[in-house]
């Protein structure tokens, strides 16, 4: 059940409840105008003045109908009360679920909100480390237009023969014992240039 149907059975309930009210008020004054038969036709059996003008058998008769159909009014006033009772009850059952479903959907919109604003703080997080990463990128891509190494000074003869020859030790100490044998052999003629 949702939440418009709580409410529309709930205004239902309520004309149901307000119409049986009614009929309950027209059946106690059903039991009251009885009531006040039955007092009348006693007062008149003992009230000498009406002894001449009422037969005492029918003032008796008249006294067991409207007793009987006090009986039935009455009983019919409890099935009613009964009724009414049960539509207050049914009544309370429908509020009681209504406050339980706004509980719900307060709890479900809740939910949301806690989610979205974790969703917003993990956004935001992410855009600021993206922002970083950004930031880093533009300042290595600054960089690589003033690179760091120094530009190539020249060379004398002297000194390029030792860079050749530091770089061909190195390659040599790199390499296994037959590449050796055979680079060594390689490097003396280069040498002797």
């Amino acid at each position: 059940m949702s939440l418009t149907d709580a409410a529309d059975n709930r205004k239902k309930a309520e004309a149901s409840l307000a119409e049986q009210n009614r009929l309950i008020v027209d059946q106690q004054n059903k039991v009251r105008a009885l009531k006040r038969d039955i007092d009348t036709l006693n007062e008149a059996k003992i009230n000498p003045a009406y002894k001449g003008t009422l037969n005492e058998a029918d003032i008796t008769n008249g006294i067991a109908t409207a007793t009987a159909k006090l009986a039935v009014e009455r009983a019919r006033l409890n099935q009613l009360q009964g009724k009414a009772q049960s539509i207050q009850e049914a009544l309370e059952s429908l509020e009681y679920r209504r406050v339980s479903l706004i509980r719900q959907q307060a709890a479900e919109q809740n939910a949301i909100t806690q989610s979205l604003r974790r969703m917003n703080g993990q956004h935001s997080e992410f855009n600021r480390l993206l922002s970083l990463g950004n930031d880093l990128l533009s300042a290595r891509q600054g960089n690589a237009l003033f690179p760091f190494r120094t530009p190539d000074a020249t060379l004398t003869d002297k000194k390029r023969m030792h860079w050749r020859k530091a770089a061909r030790i190195w390659r040599f100490q790199n390499l296994k014992a037959r590449q050796k044998s055979l680079s060594d052999s390689v490097f003396q003629l280069m040498s002797c240039d």
